[in-house]
């Protein structure tokens, strides 16, 4: 006869439910990059990436600027770039990929979509395409939307401990869901994987 106990866990699945609209044109041109201090990124590269702000104004008001020097990929590359949650706040970043003369060459946005990576952390990954012209990275954000939140629910799963007189195992049942916010802030965690070099 199996017998089924309730055991309480701390297991929770993460799921988008909406993202903030990040569509924004800015203004580059006559603006002296090459004055802001940049962090530069070795090829291979894979951690957390240090968020040094320069506040201009693109166009639309002040904003945080973070700039990064890129490698010098010969062939097209792909970074990814995740902006983690944190302390209920994550940073929703526009990636505008510039030129050796800091000239515009690509723009990279999207909405933001939460998922669980593990435990801990709650994050959301874009893909950015690198091209050999392309050899700074400047990531900014859309003022309109710093300060607002942005919802996604949680699915909370127990654990079900399951008896027959001779064997347990335990098995996953979801209890139940519930919405949580974060607040889209100026600056945050971010998690830069930056691909080897080319030879």
């Amino acid at each position: 006869m199996r017998r089924l106990i309730a055991a309480a866990c701390g297991v929770c699945c993460w799921i988008s439910t909406a993202a903030a609209d990040s569509t924004i044109q800015f203004k580059i041109d006559g603006i002296e990059l090459g004055n802001i201090p940049h962090i530069e990124i070795k090829p291979g590269y894979y951690g957390e990436i240090a968020m040094d702000a320069a506040m201009l104004d693109l166009g639309q008001g002040p904003v945080p600027v973070y700039l990064y020097q890129l490698p010098e990929y010969k062939t097209s590359k792909q970074l990814l770039l995740t902006t983690v949650v944190e302390k209920k706040r994550v940073f929703s970043p526009i990636v505008v990929l510039l030129t050796d003369r800091y000239e515009p060459a690509a723009v990279v946005s999207g909405d933001i979509s939460l998922h669980r990576v593990n435990q801990a952390e709650v994050s959301s990954t874009i893909p950015i395409t690198i091209l050999p012209n392309h050899r700074y990275m400047l990531i900014t954000t859309n003022p309109k939307i710093l300060g607002k939140q942005l919802s996604y629910k949680r699915m909370n799963t127990g654990i079900v401990k399951m008896f027959d007189g001779n064997n347990t195992q335990y098995v996953p049942v979801t209890t139940g869901m519930r919405e949580e916010n974060v607040v889209i802030a100026d600056s945050g965690r971010l998690v830069l994987s930056a691909p080897h070099q080319d030879y």
